[in-house]
């Protein structure tokens, strides 16, 4: 069998040959690790409907968390819960990403996106990241929390430093739980249509969150609230920029933006893996992951397997019917997804419809790293717009 080497620069940087090849000739492979990789389209799909297959331990080994304060938190979050649960934890917070409630943000959003656009336009250049896709949805995050903003730059903003590699996530999620275990308490008297009061609110059922259950899901909402929608909104405009006819495409019938993000999900997806722990012994692929085991699914192999994409390693918005596994899927797909989604689609039509002379500052030179290793962009995307 062969090896792969998963840790390389050149693996971060051109993942798509080994992912090829492992799903090729390798479709279920056990890492040096200790993971089992799946990577076939069908069987991902298939799999994370799978309930022998279940959320597993909340924390990855790659942050290297075995107790504590922090543990506990990522232990009780939503992503890390099976059964009923999971089942009460993720009713009560979906109810601040209903479909209405997803639309409502739209306007502001796209008040946003034109006052942030704005600025880098008047500038003439500027990193994508620093004044798009960071401040973007960090600041929908905390119009969804309903934290004063003062507040919230000084406290929330100022920890994830744009997700640069310099960030310390342990630290920086620690600091975050003691301010929230201090701040829902406090805010539950103000109860509003914010997202605290949707976690601290019981449902019709009587159900609520405990307090520790409050923290942890609020926790995991604020980083992967801004984490995974920046990491998608800087590669989505990478992507669009490296494929200067489909930017044309886009131009000229705008109704493309939402294939456009799609297909960015597929092609450059932000989120590397999903995982999952076997409870019973999976067969797949020819293969067996034996019970007791931790799974992962890759979306890189996944999204572009030729199996379920035609030419897969082409970019075409124009594509049709297409479904990437970047946010997951059964009954833990990314709960923020359509948040997630609908913030691309503005700050794309947005950047595209407005600065028609945007361009890569260096089309070929970016590195993708970052301090979460579950996530891949580049750490920077410097932009020049031509007058």
């Amino acid at each position: 069998m062969t090896t792969y080497d998963f840790h390389s620069a050149e693996t971060r940087d051109q993942p798509f040959a080994l992912f090829h090849q492992m799903r090729d000739h390798d479709p279920v492979y056990l890492t040096d690790f200790g993971y089992w990789y799946v990577s076939r389209y069908d069987d991902v799909t298939r799999l994370l409907r799978d309930t022998r297959l279940t959320s597993g331990q909340g924390v990855p080994d790659s942050f290297g968390l075995t107790e504590g304060p922090l543990r506990d938190i990522m232990d009780t979050w939503m992503m890390a819960l099976d059964g009923p649960a999971h089942t009460k934890s993720r009713g009560l917070v979906s109810r601040a990403f209903t479909p209405r409630a997803v639309e409502s943000l739209r306007a502001p959003v796209k008040a946003l996106a034109q006052e942030l656009v704005g600025a880098l336009g008047a500038r003439g250049e500027g990193d994508i990241i620093d004044a798009l896709a960071f401040p973007l949805p960090m600041e929908v995050t905390r119009m969804l929390f309903g934290v004063e903003r003062a507040l919230w730059d000084r406290e929330i903003t100022a920890l994830f430093d744009r997700g640069s590699a310099s960030v310390d996530y342990v630290e920086a999620m620690t600091v975050l739980a003691e301010f929230l275990s201090d701040y829902i308490p406090a805010h539950r008297a103000t109860a509003g249509t914010d997202l605290f009061t949707a976690l601290s609110s019981p449902d019709a059922d009587g159900n609520v969150l405990s307090d520790l259950e409050q923290v942890a899901n609020a926790v995991l909402l604020v980083t992967a609230g801004f984490e995974t929608t920046m990491s998608l909104i800087t590669n989505a405009v990478r992507t669009l920029l490296l494929h200067p006819d489909q930017v044309e495409l886009l131009r000229a019938d705008q109704s493309l933006v939402r294939s456009a993000v799609d297909e960015a999900l597929r092609f450059e997806p932000a989120a590397l893996f999903t995982t999952r722990f076997a409870t019973e012994q999976i067969e797949v692929a020819g293969g067996v992951i034996p019970a007791g085991s931790n799974v992962m699914f890759s979306s890189i192999a996944a999204n572009r397997d030729p199996a379920r994409y035609p030419d897969p390693d082409r970019f075409d918005i124009t594509r049709t019917d297409i479904r990437p596994v970047t946010f997951g899927g059964g009954v833990h797909v990314c709960i923020g997804a359509s948040l997630a989604r609908m913030e691309a689609e503005v700050a794309i039509a947005t950047l595209f419809g407005e600065l028609p002379g945007l361009r890569l500052a260096d089309p070929v030179c970016h590195t993708f790293q970052g301090a979460n290793p579950s996530v891949r962009r580049p750490e920077t995307l410097r932009v020049t717009i031509d007058r």
